[in-house]
């Protein structure tokens, strides 16, 4: 049945079948819409999240190099370190007593500063350390706490470097494990040269583990150089290339270091992808119970017109002149038109009830003018209603309102209630009473005015008086 009708690609039943599929057009662009508007919501509040992880990650990470710095601060000033960087060669019984007070107190500092992991000042004319652990030769620290072309180059460069950069330098100590050093040089000992250096030492990667660091995610700190002083472990490249990074950066507040969040479209990808199956799943019911429907419909609608081409034994074929079987009934109608009289008087029986049906309604129309016309110029009168009206058109008041209802779509007591609530407006935009007012617009009392005026304003007539002096101040502001 449906092959036939595809055949005919002149038959209505195929302009039905394309209208309705037009029809299902729109909620697929609708559904696709939507689509884009969740994933794009998706993924900026995805955004915006990482943007607010990385906002506090950078704060907490100046915050601990404040804390550095502060400490850096309190021993710069220290007695000790001043006295310790001007000793030579052997320590004395006095200056002994120095390094057993300075290392007693940078354990101190360690403990009540839990994330910093070591404080140790390297001595340049004694050539040793003091530090949390002890004191000891340059040559031992550099044995013991240096690594790779660092420990090579031995305690003296290891010294120059920190003497020469104020930046803070990142190191991979003895046990694997990547390190901050804070350092600050004393104060000129009057040698005509830096004699020490202050250092405290954070445990990068102890900072870096407290990040929530998952597959889509992963964080790292560079210095203005572009080198890497810090990131959370690093993973293979999943060689996916349809995933995507972006990456979100902001400057420290208190060094010249940048901080990196490199994020994959996975993220949000997870989430998209359940609206992305549903929106899918939708549009594929639409379409194939869309299609079901407009079958049907098409086929319904078509029905009758063949039951007439059945009747009328015609049919519509290629070779016929008749664009589709609307042109074909048409022509048919049109012979049985002129071959029949009966129809020439039905035609002017038509024709006929046509105009007294138009003169009854202008006649009805002037009516409604006349009457509109009466309440007008009557409706002051606290007794006017319908009755009254019918009265003076010699009417019946059911005629009459039926009239009414029909030429203008509101009835009689509608329309009187109308005028004298539009009237009752007027007036209560002067200095008129209420009392005033209801007279003044044809209503019996003060309490038949409140209660038309609030059924058809949706407010009292005092309260209309002041939304109207509220917005006449308005105006004049």
């Amino acid at each position: 049945m449906i092959k036939r009708f595809f055949g005919k690609k002149r038959s209505v039943f195929y302009s039905w079948i394309v209208s309705y599929l037009c029809v299902l057009l729109i909620p697929i662009i609708i559904g696709i819409y939507l689509y884009n508007s969740a994933y794009g919501v998706i993924k900026n509040t995805t955004e915006k999240v990482y943007e607010a992880a990385l906002r506090q990650t950078a704060l907490e990470l100046d915050n601990k190099i404040t804390e550095g710095n502060a400490v850096l601060g309190q021993l710069l000033g220290d007695e000790d370190v001043q006295r310790l960087s001007s000793v030579k060669d052997k320590m004395t019984p006095e200056s002994q007593i120095w390094l057993i007070t300075l290392m007693n107190r940078l354990q101190k500092l360690v403990v009540n500063h839990p994330d910093i992991e070591d404080i140790y000042v390297l001595l340049g004319e004694s050539d040793s350390v003091a530090g949390t652990k002890g004191h000891m030769s340059g040559d031992l620290f550099a044995k013991l706490y240096l690594r790779g072309a660092m420990k090579e180059a031995g305690y003296k460069a290891f010294m120059d470097k920190l003497m020469n950069t104020k930046e803070i330098i990142s190191v991979v100590g003895n046990d694997g494990r990547q390190k901050l050093l804070l350092h600050k040089k004393t104060l000129d000992t009057g040698l005509g040269h830096d004699s020490a250096v202050i250092v405290v030492q954070i445990d990068a990667d102890k900072l870096m583990g407290r990040l929530s660091e998952s597959e889509d995610m992963s964080f790292a700190v560079f210095d203005k150089e572009g080198n890497v002083v810090a990131s959370t472990k690093k993973r293979a490249d999943s060689g996916d290339e349809k995933v995507k990074y972006e990456l979100m950066t902001r400057d420290s507040a208190v060094t010249s270091w940048n901080y990196v969040y490199m994020i994959s479209n996975k993220s949000y990808e997870a989430s998209a992808g359940s609206i992305r199956l549903k929106t899918v799943l939708g549009l594929l019911f639409c379409m194939v119970f869309g299609f079901f429907i407009s079958v049907v419909l098409s086929k319904k609608n078509y029905n009758p017109i063949n039951n007439l081409l059945k009747i009328t034994d015609q049919k519509l074929t290629d070779g016929n002149e008749h664009g589709n079987e609307y042109d074909l009934l048409t022509d048919i109608v049109g012979r049985l038109y002129e071959s029949s009289k009966v129809l020439n008087n039905i035609q002017a029986f038509s024709l006929l009830s046509a105009q007294k049906e138009q003169s009854g309604t202008n006649a009805n129309k002037k009516l409604c003018i006349e009457i509109k016309e009466f309440i007008d110029e009557n409706y002051k009168d606290p007794d006017l209603n319908i009755s009254q009206a019918a009265l003076h058109f010699d009417l019946s008041p059911s005629y009459m309102s039926g009239i009414f209802k029909k030429e203008t779509g509101i009835s009689l007591l509608a329309y009187i209630s109308k005028v004298r609530t539009d009237a009752a407006k007027k007036l209560l935009e002067s200095e008129m009473t209420i009392a005033e007012v209801a007279e003044g617009s044809g209503f019996r009392d003060s309490a038949a005015l409140i209660r038309t005026f609030k059924k058809n304003e949706g407010v009292t007539p005092g309260q209309f008086r002041e939304l109207s002096a509220e917005r006449d101040c308005e105006k004049i502001l």
